[in-house]
């Protein structure tokens, strides 16, 4: 089954491969300005917080609000990149096999891998197109943060002349991949016990929820380097995140393995005709 789904989900379906290109391709477009102009000294790291830093959460106060574009448009890709195949496979030959092999948790459990492999590789593209933009660039290879581009950021209070590679690592490389990750599976969830639009639009909402508020709850807020704990004091903690979206996983798989086996599986095809 893990064969068949790496065959048809992601062999077969390379010109996929253009969303992760596009969207972080765009997103280092917005931050040529700094590599070449910045009076900060720029790093590998710096060029990640710079488009993984979000925003400030809602401002009532001031009633102030701005969008954090890039971070949305990376995070949109990861959705884009993974919504469409399981619904795809489960209305068509997924069907078959499921009918035949009388076994559908085996079918979903795949999925589920594939979704991660999926996650993995669309951050990996990211990543790897990061790198060589540093590259050409000649911009250090380290995953340290000058001080002040981090404090430039709106919300931080705490300041340092240097946020170390050992200190950023973990924000800069796992939690947006760990976020991106628990967002698939749950949007995979919706979208197998109702439909693909549902699904997108629960994405969206965690995402624009995420924005707007800083809650530990709102998971988005772990991947926005300008939400961390590091630079604000009030800010989330991956020591939180992490055992969180963990659960989070798990609860999503097993909900979904436990109705899933209880869906009639010939129903989307019924509404179709």
């Amino acid at each position: 089954m893990l064969a068949y789904d790496f065959r048809n989900g992601l062999w077969h379906r390379k010109i996929w491969l253009i969303l992760p290109i596009a969207f972080f391709g765009m997103a280092l477009c917005s931050v040529t300005a700094d590599i070449q102009y910045s009076e900060y000294h720029m790093t590998l790291g710096g060029v990640l917080l710079r488009i993984l830093q979000g925003t400030a959460p809602v401002d009532m106060e001031m009633r102030e609000f701005h969008v954090p574009v890039v971070w949305l448009m990376i995070h949109l890709g990861c959705v884009f990149f993974t919504v469409e195949y399981p619904t795809r496979d489960m209305n068509f030959f997924g069907q078959q096999i499921m009918i035949r092999s009388r076994n559908k948790g085996r079918w979903l459990l795949s999925k589920y891998c594939w979704n991660a492999v999926s996650v993995l590789i669309y951050w990996l593209i990211g990543y790897l197109m990061v790198i060589v933009f540093c590259a050409f660039y000649k911009t250090p290879m380290s995953l340290g943060v000058d001080g002040n581009l981090a404090g430039g950021m709106d919300g931080c209070d705490i300041f340092r002349d240097y946020f170390t590679a050992n200190v950023m690592a973990l924000r800069l490389i796992f939690m947006p991949f760990l976020t991106s990750l628990t967002i698939s599976f749950i949007q995979m969830f919706v979208a197998i016990m109702l439909n693909d639009i549902f699904a997108v639009a629960t994405s969206m909402f965690i995402l624009v929820w995420s924005m707007c508020i800083l809650n530990p709850l709102a998971i988005g807020n772990y991947s926005m380097l300008q939400r961390s704990n590091v630079f604000r004091r009030s800010g989330v903690s991956p020591m939180v995140g992490i055992p969180l979206m963990l659960t989070l996983i798990v609860i999503t798989i097993t909900a979904n393995y436990i109705l899933f086996k209880r869906k009639d599986i010939l129903e989307p095809k019924k509404d179709g005709e």
